[in-house]
């Protein structure tokens, strides 16, 4: 199957037809969109509800999100839009500390973290900045004692302390891989076709969990969907 035949159009609002702004309702919009797109296989209308009681909601949720694999759902009031999705976990390892604001007053503001793939070897997979109050920037400033190495933008930690991080979602990117080791530090061996985290969250720190392939592993992420990501960049020519 071609990468583009997985490309369907979802459409949620009609604002203007010839220049034209469209004043009807939400629900007429989409019933006279949904007729447009009646035979149309790759676009069509998102399924929508006016609920009346939260259970309304709740089921909408569960059949759209979490049964069919749906991003999340948009809700309107008036003329405000809100966008609910569902929120998924990473455990991690910090291996940095970003030289960002208040660095110098001794506090850290924002990480480096990584997952390990099957070599053992360190897969960077963002920085995460929220999460982090203002005990917590005095706390974070005890990973020095960790320190490895030092660069203009951040100070490298030894692999020692696994947070999980919660993110809503997933974009492209080439993710630096690092190897390890106690006298060298770390050593930037290549990149790879993984994902970054959108929205990182840090929420807990992980003393159960160990700095192994195994706890950290690469496949928390959906592989699988980035490949497809990844081929229809390439056939549009935006593939590196």
């Amino acid at each position: 199957m071609s990468p583009f035949q997985k490309i369907h159009i979802g459409v949620f609002d009609l604002l203007t037809v010839n220049g034209k702004p469209v004043r009807q309702n939400y629900a007429w919009k989409l019933e006279e969109v949904g007729v447009w797109l009646e035979n149309c296989k790759l676009c069509h209308v998102l399924p929508y509800i006016k609920p009346t009681a939260i259970q309304d909601i709740e089921r909408f949720w569960i059949q759209r999100v979490e049964k069919e694999g749906y991003e999340g759902l948009v809700a309107r009031s008036n003329n405000e839009l809100y966008k609910i999705k569902p929120v998924s976990e990473v455990d991690a390892v910090i291996i940095a500390i970003n030289k960002r604001e208040l660095f110098h007053s001794s506090q850290v503001t924002s990480i480096k973290i990584a997952l390990m793939n099957a070599e053992g070897n360190f897969v960077e997979i963002g920085d995460c900045a929220s999460g982090i109050d203002w005990e917590l920037r005095t706390r974070l400033w005890e990973l020095m004692d960790y320190k490895t190495g030092e660069d203009d933008q951040a100070v490298w930690v030894k692999p020692k302390v696994v947070c999980t991080v919660q993110y809503t979602d997933l974009f492209k990117g080439r993710n630096m891989v690092y190897s390890y080791d106690e006298k060298q530090g770390y050593q930037h061996i290549g990149t790879t076709e993984l994902a970054r985290l959108r929205s990182p969250r840090l929420m807990d720190f992980r003393s159960d969990k160990r700095v192994t392939p195994e706890d950290l592993r690469v496949e928390q992420l959906p592989l699988d969907f980035w490949k497809d990501v990844w081929a229809i960049s390439k056939s549009l020519g935006r593939g590196e």
